[in-house]
């Protein structure tokens, strides 16, 4: 990646030095973000991040070393941490944090970034997935988180340093500045266990996909079965979306449709 190279979309992947998730990221780039590795979409770029023992970026291979822990009760630490790197190190417009287990539909996340239709909510917006609610705290399902640059500052300079996942502290740190979260309801929140029949050509209108197959990352043999299972319904699913087919006008009804939004707790509804 050129060095603050203007990009209208990054989309930030998280990872970990596990050798499960090495072998994840490899399949990544081989399917629903080979076109981005392979330079065909300008508006678009990638970086994987994950722990090292010093902040570094290593532009050749696209990965992002942040100095903090690798677990799971880390993410924000490390979340936090490469986006301090990314906006000192990137000129960008919108980030997509997703994880290794999300199938992005690029083509439709094109339309949407070019649209310009985001662009009047992105100082105080965030589009995510699935919303959950915890302790009086709305946050989206970290498999799919779309902000702006502005927002990811608001991120940065928050104080909020708690030892939980990354998802529920940007939702906490979003509603204590009093942004809105706008839930996606085209994500696909199924397990990958549904997806073996729900493979269908709804998906093409889907701008996200999760094919996991386990909710917690656990023990070895988990990894093993998630190897198999999760490779294996990525392909699948990879094949099936190489024949999208995506209703442009259909897309831009939804982005221009005001009336699917309403508000609780500082939290909005909007269709893509």
């Amino acid at each position: 990646m050129e060095r603050m190279k203007k990009i209208k979309c990054l989309i930030l992947l998280m990872s970990c030095n596990h050798s499960f998730f090495k072998k994840e990221e490899d399949m990544v780039k081989q399917t629903w973000l080979k076109p981005i590795v392979d330079n065909k979409y300008d508006e678009f770029d990638y970086m994987f991040y994950t722990s090292g023992p010093t902040d570094f970026i290593d532009y050749t291979r696209h990965i992002i070393y942040v100095n903090s822990p690798d677990d799971w009760e880390s993410t924000f630490i490390k979340t936090k941490q490469a986006l301090n790197i990314i906006n000192k190190e990137f000129d960008y417009d919108y980030i997509v944090r997703t994880n290794l287990s999300t199938y992005i539909n690029i083509p439709l996340l094109q339309i949407i970034i070019n649209s310009g239709a985001l662009d009047a909510y992105k100082n105080n917006t965030l589009f995510g997935g699935q919303l959950i609610k915890n302790n009086d705290i709305f946050y989206p399902c970290g498999n799919f988180l779309l902000f702006s640059k502005h927002l990811a500052e608001e991120i940065i300079k928050s104080d909020i340093n708690e030892i939980k996942a990354d998802d529920y502290i940007i939702g906490k740190i979003l509603t204590n500045y009093r942004k809105h979260i706008f839930k996606v309801v085209n994500i696909n929140y199924g397990t990958m266990h549904q997806l073996y029949s729900d493979i269908n050509d709804d998906l093409y209108n889907k701008i996200a996909i999760s094919y996991r197959v386990y909710n917690f990352d656990s023990y070895e043999t988990y990894y093993k079965l998630r190897e198999i299972h999760e490779f294996h319904m990525l392909n699948k699913l990879h094949n099936h979306m190489l024949n999208i087919k995506i209703d442009v006008n259909n897309v831009m009804e939804c982005l221009n449709y005001q009336n699917n939004v309403y508000f609780e707790h500082n939290v909005g509804f909007k269709q893509f």
